[in-house]
């Protein structure tokens, strides 16, 4: 449990302090469930304590604010601390405000929650200050402006606190009531607000690597915003895909590093970053640009954002009203395809599946034109999950009745490219065939009559394709077992088999990033020797350094060999900002490979080299038929960069989510009894 005498806290705070934080940190989050009232206010007083010397007034305040609410009777010294943690977190040095002064600044870094601090100890006292009853109009209407700044308990604690020194009000308060649990209910308790910042980073990410992310983001911003701004400016042939667009790129931009804020639980600086953007493309405009593509855009941005600020897992593909929208929208000014096309280079849009740009017609030649091929075509453009399941559990009962390398490979690829809207019982069905489709993919080509140059240019490139999405399928749903044969096929044939090694080589990034959340270290191991007996050594004279290398990397990095990860790194790096090599694609290429590859390194080494990305790389593609909505490959590598800032491990755990369900029910379990008893008092009950 001990903190590492070299890091910063115990360097500032002194090695008991840290350690003792630490110890109460666990505590809490081990045994939080089964402690009974008096002794949460206890641990909550003991750890405030611990952050007010150690100055994180937030947190501070956090804890204050839950002593509060478990105590039956707090202390007014209680109440005292929980007003100057929130001053203090606010910026402001004085213990006790000036109420007129911050009712006054409704626009104030922390407004809302001093006031509703102020009112909570005011209410506690012999007598109520004059100021606050004189004031309490103008409270009660600051409170009701400052709702969703407010923690849920705060929120309680201080319109209770109001209705009390108005002696009664029992309706008002009912209504801010159903306000809160309405909260609680679409969203559950906020990891920002209602908190202690160590249920964010609960997991393999360490408290001082979760600080310096969220200083990584807030201190790239504008650097990035600049970089964006020099690609070019929008002109003549922007609708033509010849001129760069810069402004809806840089809102996008802005957007990406909203969600990784999102990640982290900043949620106040993730709402202003969105709301900027949202203005930018609110009032884009154009020849030949359909508004709704934006619309869409922004509403499944904001939908990723709200989905990890509130620690929910995110659910692949758009919500029904999204997918209503996407189905709507035409390619008479290329939306349906400039959407496509974002969500299938974006895994912040689309944290799994590759997406459905061209509409699938670029598979319609593999799925065949005979009466499979043609169910095949329709089931891919299907978006009604239910049907697409019965129509799916149809398809797979046919194939298992008569398995053969005509049908086996086709419906295999079809069904796990939509994988992520399937049952988990299904996708374990589907993973099933997953093995013998690779095996049959070769047959299926010769029965596809494409001819020999035609068969050794696209196979691997369909196994690719394969695997990506087997491995990818069996990760989100955790199904390790059913994807085992797979491996060990893979393990066992990508020495020999030249179109299988090209395909694994080309997969190399997600499937090595597969492998490493399925648990399959030895297999990853076996296979990098098999596919890298160099271990990261590529030959410097060599024009290019292939995308695979870079997956090769991540394979390193998540078996343990930083040296052999660090190697193909270095040449990277001295290829894009030393010697410069290659033409703008080639150089785009690597530079998003580079970023995702970074985003497995040690952070100590990954987050300055993410950093210089935008300082020395000077040119990349800026060409694309997206253009008159936003440039896509600099989106893509921004969207590589802030997912290596914000990686897996800052994930909730099932823990912090326990936590997190259990926390609710205390919440609404104090604001059912307390509205009783005002109920109850006001003769209403």
């Amino acid at each position: 449990m001990d903190e590492k005498l070299a890091s910063p806290a115990a360097l500032v705070h002194g090695q008991d302090r840290a350690a003792k934080r630490h110890l109460l940190e666990s505590r809490l989050l081990g045994d939080f469930p089964r402690l009974g009232p008096e002794r949460r206010a206890a641990g909550w007083t003991e750890l405030a304590e611990v952050y007010s010397a150690t100055g994180n007034p937030a947190d501070a305040a956090i804890c204050w604010i839950n002593a509060v609410w478990d105590s039956s009777t707090p202390p007014v010294a209680w109440l005292e601390q929980w007003m100057l943690a929130e001053c203090r977190a606010a910026r402001q040095n004085a213990p006790v405000p000036s109420l007129d002064r911050w009712l006054s600044e409704p626009g104030r870094f922390g407004a809302g929650r001093i006031v509703a601090a102020y009112a909570v100890w005011a209410a506690h006292q012999p007598t109520a200050p004059g100021d606050l009853v004189a004031a309490l109009p103008r409270v009660m209407t600051f409170l009701d402006q400052h709702f969703d700044d407010l923690p849920a308990r705060a929120a309680w604690l201080a319109r209770l606190a109001v209705t009390q020194l108005c002696s009664g009000d029992a309706l008002g308060l009912a209504r801010w009531r159903d306000r809160i649990l309405a909260r609680l209910r679409d969203k559950g308790p906020g990891l920002d607000l209602d908190e202690p910042s160590f249920l964010r980073f609960h997991g393999t990410a360490s408290p001082d690597r979760f600080q310096t992310a969220r200083e990584w983001l807030v201190r790239s911003q504008k650097p990035i915003l600049d970089w964006v701004g020099k690609l070019g400016s929008s002109g003549r042939l922007q609708w033509a895909g010849l001129d760069a667009e810069t402004d809806c790129t840089a809102a996008y931009a802005q957007l990406m590093l909203a969600w990784g804020l999102g990640c982290l639980g900043e949620r106040s600086r993730s709402r202003d970053w969105t709301a900027r953007a949202r203005k930018v493309l609110g009032r884009a405009t154009g020849p030949g640009l359909d508004p709704a593509v934006h619309a869409v855009l922004l509403d499944a941005f904001q939908e990723r954002i709200r989905d990890v600020q509130e620690g929910r897992q995110p659910k692949p593909g758009f919500p029904p009203d999204l997918r209503g929208r996407v189905d709507q929208l035409t390619d008479v000014h290329l939306g349906r395809y400039a959407v496509d096309k974002f969500r299938r280079h974006s895994r912040i849009l689309e944290p799994v599946g590759s997406g459905r740009d061209y509409g699938g017609l670029n598979l319609r030649a593999f799925r065949g034109y005979d009466l499979l091929g043609e169910r095949l075509q329709l089931l891919a453009d299907r978006s009604d999950p239910a049907v697409l399941a019965e129509e799916a559990k149809s398809i797979l009962a046919a194939c298992a009745a008569a398995p053969a390398s005509t049908t086996v490979p086709r419906v295999a690829l079809t069904l796990l490219d939509l994988a992520p809207q399937l049952e988990p019982a299904l996708v374990g069905q589907v993973l099933g065939l997953a093995e013998p489709a690779a095996s049959w993919m070769e047959a299926w080509f010769d029965a596809l009559s494409w001819g020999d140059a035609n068969t050794s240019a696209k196979l691997p490139h369909y196994l690719m394709r394969l695997l990506q999405s087997a491995l990818a399928a069996a990760a989100w749903f955790n199904q390790w077992p059913a994807i085992r044969p797979l491996v060990e096929f893979l393990v066992s044939r990508s020495g020999s088999d030249p179109a299988l090694r090209s395909a694994v080589l080309l997969a190399t990034g997600s499937l090595f990033r597969s492998l490493r959340k399925l648990g399959y270290k030895a297999e990853a191991e076996a296979l990098l020797q098999r596919l890298d007996p160099g271990r990261g050594e590529w030959p410097t004279d060599a024009p290019t350094l292939p995308p695979s290398q870079f997956g090769l990397a991540i394979g390193w990095f998540a078996v343990g060999d930083e040296d052999a990860g660090n190697r193909i790194l270095n040449d990277a790096r001295n290829r894009l900002f030393v010697a410069r090599t290659g033409d703008d694609r080639d150089r785009t290429e690597l530079a998003i490979a580079y970023a995702e590859a970074l985003g497995f390194a040690p952070p100590r080494i990954a987050l300055g080299r993410l950093e210089e990305i935008f300082q020395l790389l000077e040119r990349v593609t800026v060409t694309g038929s997206t253009n008159r909505y936003f440039t896509l490959k600099p989106l893509q590598l921004i969207d590589a960069v802030v997912r290596s800032v914000v990686t897996e491990d800052f994930a909730l755990g099932p823990a912090v989510r326990g936590w997190l369900d259990d926390d609710e029910f205390l919440i609404r379990r104090r604001i059912h009894r307390d509205m009783s008893t005002v109920l109850r008092e006001g003769g209403m009950a």
